[in-house]
């Protein structure tokens, strides 16, 4: 499964571009032509579905990884899916630990 993007096209997405936002908008989604709806994006939608069910299924991140490597599966850059945005797929962001108050 390799990306319907040129690889040109994945790594210009960060650049500054001519719409009114500028910059990255969370995986699955997209920036219209317009520049500023979003919009699903297939692929990475497919992506997401695919980690899911193998999480799913008992697949440790590190297999995940592993398999979409196998697949040619590439992120928004060209480059294989690392840990991280695996984490982020199955847990919905970077999760930061919570500190609770110290009690007196």
């Amino acid at each position: 499964m390799n990306s319907p993007y040129p690889a040109s096209q994945h790594a210009a997405r960060g650049a500054k571009s001519t719409g009114l936002y500028s910059g990255q908008c969370g995986w699955g989604w997209r920036f219209g032509a317009d520049g500023i709806t979003l919009e699903v994006d297939e692929y990475e939608e497919n992506v997401t579905a695919v980690v899911r069910h193998m999480r799913s299924s008992g697949y440790k991140l590190r297999q995940i990884v592993a398999s979409l490597r196998d697949m040619g599966v590439v992120g928004r850059t060209g480059k294989p899916i690392g840990m991280t945005r695996i984490f982020e797929i199955i847990y919905g962001g970077r999760k930061k630990p919570v500190r609770l108050a110290k009690s007196a």
